[in-house]
């Protein structure tokens, strides 16, 4: 009895910790996202730098030109990205491309 109950607690908490991830796995706009870090980190950074892509690294930009991205910058916590990149379409506000960030920071050095 111990054992069913553990499994089917497994398996709804694994499905639970997974209902984030379908989120993302749908397009969302770019104020989703803002709202997103917002829950993830009310401290986080928001940087403004013009950054555009390539074609090569971005092979739709001719189809889907995208816009300064929204950069976040957040605290280092654990195996999450310190800096992510947020482009977006200006004409729909859809999220086309993400890019993440991680720094290792030692005593000295940064690499």
């Amino acid at each position: 009895m111990k054992i069913m109950f553990l499994t089917l607690t497994l398996i709804f908490c694994g499905r639970a910790g997974f209902s984030q991830e379908n989120d993302w796995t749908k397009q969302c706009k770019i104020s989703e996202v803002i709202d997103f870090e917002r829950k993830l980190d009310p401290d986080a950074k928001f940087l403004s730098y013009h950054v555009s892509l390539s074609k090569e690294y971005y092979p739709l930009a001719d189809r889907y030109p995208t816009v300064n991205p929204v950069i976040v910058q957040r605290k280092a916590v654990g195996a999450l990205p310190v800096y992510a990149e947020y482009f977006y379409t200006a004409k729909d506000s859809l999220l086309r491309l993400v890019e993440s960030i991680s720094l290792h920071v030692s005593e000295d050095f940064i690499w």
